[in-house]
């Protein structure tokens, strides 16, 4: 019993398939704004609310697509009876007109829309931009009854956005049903979305009408073998009957024959209707043949309103047969026979008669299941499944076992007959055994039995002492409980070294469990499992023993926590679990010498990674980097200490780039993740520490190749070089200027120009290698070539100007370049300024994703986002701040790198100009004046 209440319980807490998301838009007054609903993140909608309505009256969508959405409608809940809040004026039969206006939508969108359950015919078209596009439709709409042909169909039709908006037109008539009506709810959403939701219900519905049939098979084809089991036969037949009506309800018949038709509708009608009454009758006589005279009366009535009802449903159309008043009472009939059964089998239940607490367990899910599609049947609900068959498929469980209890009791009776017979034939053979012995022969047989019965009992005190030497040299904790969790003996004795104490005769709860929390999940996982192994067969013990902890914590009496590994064994008594076998060892030294070398072989690794990465770079190449490590030290330290958090983000970032160009990926890597704690100004003075402990590891190494004195020899580097401090340096090349012109010194301006300027060229031949390192990391093939006229730059504008063209590079390998291609960079020198363009032939930059991020991170308005032209929209990317990535690589989407550009640009006085192309690629235009 515990099994089917688990697996009951596992089921229906499966049920569900609503996921969580944002609160969808609403129809209001005829219109739905999607402007902030997104289709890719927020998934479908349900196209919910008030539509415009036009009752009797059958607008034309080409009318709407000329002189626009008419005057004089009213407003209608979807989904909805159509009679609205005018009950009473509008009849149950005619036509009407639902429109609705869809704004704020993507233009090039491929979407898609699932039909709801509509009484009884409609077609649905859309005006997409220019165009009119019919996308669903059931049966075929008329005015008149003769011409309308109704139809029960769920369909689902794709489309493509033309605009901004759509216009949805329905046209819907009812001359066959009890009132015209749209039952549930048009989804729209994603291609891919849409296809789910329909094949979900496909498939859900497939497989309840599978389980049913195969039900309704089993129980017949049971009764056939016993035929004095009414009560399987009957509950066959119940299944079967609801196994035919989730085949009318999923419109399966209609799928079959195709073509809406009169005829089908009838009889999918007739269907519904006469199933609903058969049943109760099934049912009922079910109960009454597994309880016997019990549930008599039940059946008896049910079966007088199946016959007073079936006429109505046969001889009669389903406008007639399906009306409220019908209705209303054969479901105020099924839900009293609900409430009555109830009742009757809670009594049974306290009673204990046989069978009657599963059955009244599973009755009351039967009878809330039943309830619910009475209140659907009658209109009470819109929008809801009818959920009858998959409650029938959960009371099956329950069903099936009692069907093991009547095998299990028919297999323990045959077991006791088949020893009592036994014991008796046996009993029979001893006596006439003993009458045709004399008394010496039989004084023989008492002294050999009992010789035999003195060894037997030698040989088993031996074997539990052998077995009790054999627990006590293990190195292992060996003992069994019983149902009640007592341990019992034999015990070895090294459970007294693990668990401190004896245990002979303790409950397992307060020695092996004992820091589980009472009430916990893993306590009550524990009891749960212990209580249904007992007593089970092995095939149970299988399924259930995954439920025991096979490593527990406890605290010993020292207050340490050991590590205890258990092994668990089922003891077998007459094929069933009696007691359960406990294996326990601690493994807490074994675990903590694996962690210990596991951590130092993961540093190891470490290191090997650092000293190929510094090994790769020559002595002198890798004192250049030392040299820009201590030049951004000095740099963050002095911007701390003013509380310029811009300056210190800006030369972590410097830090890293540097690290990239030198090969030094792993540093790369590590400040990549320690730049989010700048970002978010946590702690600065605590993250710059880190960053220099991370730089400083790969100095430390370094000195292991290099040797110590690398730092000194960084001061010294080159004899026929001297190094002097860059401020130091400009600061006197100004000085010399200054005087050079105020005496007129031509000669000594031209020399002081040749240490001022230095060959661009050359120094944008390091973006090689950046280039070729990030292709290799983002697995891409990219090439970088740089062309056009040597440029000799001032030294105060190289490394700023280098700087910009590093962050473009980077953005057109990581966003631009989507597997392979070309980045160049041509340099151009005019009379009064130069130009440099950093083009590439990748994907291009889309003006309307920069628009939706823009809008989306607040930079700007639908508005003023509407009012920008393409040129404006690219420039949104240069904002500070600003990006189109929603994940930062180690290369690029922190908004920081174009905000940079932008900035160091402006500072030397120049200009730059974006220009893209979707498909063909990305240029950045930079001119600066020579002055």
């Amino acid at each position: 019993m515990k099994i089917i209440v688990l697996i009951f319980i596992l089921i229906l807490s499966s049920c569900s398939d609503k996921s969580s998301k944002k609160e969808p838009p609403k129809v209001k007054n005829g219109v739905l704004d999607l402007s902030t609903w997104n289709f890719k993140k927020d998934g479908y909608l349900n196209l919910e609310g008030d539509w415009f309505y036009y009752w009797n009256k059958r607008v034309e969508a080409k009318d709407i697509l000329k002189k626009g959405i008419p005057k004089g409608s009213s407003f209608i809940k979807v989904p909805g009876n159509w009679k609205g809040n005018d009950e009473k004026k509008i009849p149950a039969t005619g036509y009407a007109t639902y429109v609705l206006k869809i704004n704020g939508l993507r233009k090039g969108l491929n979407l898609a829309m699932d039909s709801p359950r509509v009484f009884s015919s409609y077609n649905l078209k859309i005006i997409n931009g220019p165009n009119i596009q019919e996308v669903l439709k059931a049966g075929e709409f008329a005015k008149f009854k003769e011409k309308e042909v109704p139809q029960f169909k769920r369909g689902k039709k794709y489309f493509k956005t033309r605009g901004n908006s759509l216009i949805l037109v329905l046209n819907i008539s009812n001359f066959h049903f009890r009132n015209g009506k749209i039952d549930s709810s048009f989804k729209m959403g994603l291609k891919t979305d849409i296809e789910n939701i329909f094949e979900n219900k496909l498939y859900k519905d497939l497989a309840i009408i599978g389980f049913l049939f195969f039900s309704f098979i089993y129980h017949v084809g049971l009764y056939t073998q016993r035929r004095e089991a009414k009560d399987t036969l009957y509950f066959g037949l119940f299944c079967g009957v609801v196994c035919l009506r989730h085949l009318v309800l999923s419109y399966f018949i209609s799928w079959y024959f195709g073509n809406p038709s009169k005829l089908i509708f009838e009889i999918e009608a007739k269907l519904n209707f006469i199933t609903i009454t058969l049943m109760p009758v099934f049912f009922g006589q079910y109960l009454e043949a597994l309880f016997k005279n019990n549930f008599k009366s039940y059946f008896k009535l049910n079966f007088i309103i199946f016959w007073i009802t079936l006429p109505l449903f046969l001889f009669f159309e389903a406008y007639i047969f399906t009306n409220i008043l019908l209705l209303t009472s054969l479901n105020l009939v099924i839900f009293v026979g609900i409430v009555y059964v109830i009742f009757k089998l809670m009594f049974l239940s306290f009673k204990k008669v046989e069978y009657a607490l599963p059955i009244f367990l599973g009755f009351i899910v039967l009878g809330i299941g039943v309830s619910h599609d009475v209140f659907i049947q009658l209109g009470k609900f819109f929008d809801p499944p009818e959920i009858g068959p998959q409650v029938v498929s959960l009371f099956i469980f329950f069903k099936s076992y009692i069907l093991s209890i009547k095998f299990s009791n028919s297999f323990k009776m045959e077991k006791a007959l088949t020893k009592e017979l036994g014991n008796v034939v046996k009993d029979l053979n001893q006596a006439y055994g003993v009458i045709e012995k004399n008394n010496e022969e039989l004084e023989e047989i008492v002294t050999e039995r009992t010789q035999q019965a003195v060894d037997a009992k030698n040989k088993a005190e031996n074997s539990e002492k052998e077995v009790s030497n054999l627990l006590n040299n293990m190195a292992q904790s060996v003992f069994s409980i019983e149902r009640s969790g007592i341990i019992i003996p034999p015990v070895s004795q090294f459970s007294q070294s693990i668990f401190g104490q004896s245990i002979e005769g303790k409950n397992v709860f307060d020695i092996v469990y004992k820091d589980f929390i009472k009430g916990s999940e893993n306590f009550e996982q524990v009891v749960f499992a212990i209580n249904v192994i007992m007593g089970a067969d092995i095939l149970q013990y299988d399924m259930i023993c995954h439920l025991l902890p096979t490593k527990v914590l406890i605290k010993n009496n020292e207050n340490e926590i050991r590590s205890l590994k258990i092994i668990y064994s089922p003891i077998l008594e007459n094929e069933e679990v009696v007691k359960i076998m406990f294996v326990v060892e601690d493994i807490t030294d074994f675990e903590k010498l694996e962690k210990e070398a596991k951590e130092n072989q993961e540093l190891s690794e470490i290191k090997v990674k650092r000293l190929q990465e510094i090994i790769s770079n020559e002595k002198h190449r890798f004192m250049f980097f030392l040299k820009d490590v201590y030049s951004n030290y000095e740099l963050i330290d002095n911007s701390i200490e003013n509380e310029d958090w811009d300056k210190v983000f800006r030369s972590v970032h410097t830090l890293k780039g540097n690290a990239r160009e030198f090969n030094l990926s792993g540093l790369s890597s590590e400040l990549h993740l320690i730049e989010n704690d700048i970002i978010k100004k946590n702690n600065i003075k605590e993250v710059c520490a880190q960053i220099k402990e991370k730089v400083n590891n790969y100095i430390t190494l370094s000195k292991e190749i290099y040797g110590d004195d690398i730092s000194n020899e960084l001061k010294n580097s080159n004899s026929n070089t001297v190094e002097i401090e860059k401020k130091k340096f400009l600061d006197g090349i100004d000085k010399i200027k200054s005087i050079a012109i105020s005496s007129g010194k031509e000669d000594i301006l031209r020399i002081i120009k040749t240490f001022e300027f230095e060959k661009f060229n050359d120094i944008l031949l390091g973006l090689q290698s950046i280039v070729k390192k990030i292709a290799n990391s983002l697995n891409k093939k990219i090439s970088l070539s740089i062309e056009g006229h040597d440029i000799y730059l001032d030294l105060r504008k190289t490394s700023m100007l280098k700087d910009s063209i590093m962050h473009i590079v980077q953005n057109s390998c990581d966003h631009g370049i989507e597997n392979e291609g070309d980045i160049k960079i041509d340099l151009l020198e005019r009379d009064d300024e130069i130009e440099i363009k950093i083009s590439d032939n990748g994907r291009g930059i889309d003006h309307l994703k920069v628009r939706e991020k823009a809008i989306e991170r607040g930079v700007l308005t639908l508005k003023e986002s509407d009012e920008l032209n393409d040129e404006d929209a690219l420039n949104l990317i240069l904002i500070p701040g600003f990006s189109t990535k929603d994940i930062a690589t180690e290369f690029s989407g922190r908004g920081v790198g174009l905000d940079v550009v932008s900035t160091n640009v402006k500072k030397m006085g120049g200009n730059l100009i974006v220009s893209s192309t979707v498909g063909e690629g990305t240029t950045f235009e930079i001119k600066i004046s020579k002055s």
